[in-house]
């Protein structure tokens, strides 16, 4: 990693950890610490967790994942997360103001299939270099997890991938079977159910005042599902009124009466 991609890394870091933008100089003497050998990059995240202990600024929102743990503490400098006390963030008068680069948070998908919910792993071997791989692992967590993943672990999976401690498919695994995923895919499956439910109860809605042989346009099911599934307290009897209003205007009258 250069400077830059560090600076990246450690903001990504304080924002999924406390959910702001570190202190300047926190962060250049982080990168210090870097520079010296005091950090390296497994065991950054625990570092900046444990920030939390000692600066009262800093309030812990998410902890460190256990995989992630587990690397850093299995690292050969596992001790210098002790070694290196946090209040010396405080202590470090440099004043160097490098710009932080945000996250990127492109919901646009370059390797995944919507429809087949499958990833064209051959266009990423074609490809491989660090910015491909961060849009691949990026696109896994956002499939799988609904989001993207925390920075230590993206960092993990990247740098795994780049050095062929896994294969492009075995980070699908290991990303596909996570805790995040698991619980991901029960709300999605929660709220498949939930959709299948709303689009029965609008069919009939539809068949009552538009007649059995009607065909619901496909946009006017899914705007009515959506206000049930989507609200966690739908109003049944304002989708009706609308259904029913729909009904009203639909309804020809005859310009030519008959027997006049």
């Amino acid at each position: 990693m250069d400077k830059n991609q560090i600076l990246t890394y450690i903001q990504q870091l304080f924002q999924y950890y406390y959910k702001c933008d570190g202190d300047t100089s926190h962060i250049n003497t982080i990168i210090a610490f870097i520079q010296e050998g005091k950090l390296n990059i497994d065991t950054l995240p625990l570092y900046i967790e444990s920030l939390s202990k000692d600066l009262p600024e800093y309030k812990l929102i998410n902890k460190t994942p256990e995989h992630i743990k587990n690397k850093a503490l299995s690292s050969t400098n596992n001790n210098i997360i002790n070694n290196t006390n946090s209040n010396n963030l405080n202590n470090n008068n440099n004043n160097n103001k490098d710009p932080v680069s945000p996250r990127n948070n492109n919901n646009s998908f370059k390797y995944y299939n919507k429809d087949t919910n499958t990833f064209n792993k051959e266009l990423i071997k074609q490809n491989l270099n660090s910015a491909t791989v961060k849009i691949y692992v990026d696109e896994l967590y956002l499939a799988y997890t609904g989001k993207l993943g925390d920075p230590a672990s993206t960092h993990y999976l990247i740098k795994s991938i780049m050095d062929n401690s896994l294969s492009v498919p075995q980070a699908e695994l290991h990303v596909k079977f996570s805790k995040e995923a698991k619980a991901y895919l029960g709300q999605v499956q929660i709220k498949e159910n939930k959709r299948k439910k709303a689009e029965e109860y609008i069919y009939e809605l539809f068949k009552l005042y538009f007649g059995k042989d009607y065909l619901v346009p496909l946009d006017d099911l899914h705007y009515f599902s959506s206000l049930i599934v989507e609200e966690p307290n739908p109003d049944y009897q304002a989708i009706e009124d609308e259904i029913k209003e729909k009904a009203i205007l639909n309804v020809v009258i005859p310009s030519k009466k008959p027997f006049k």
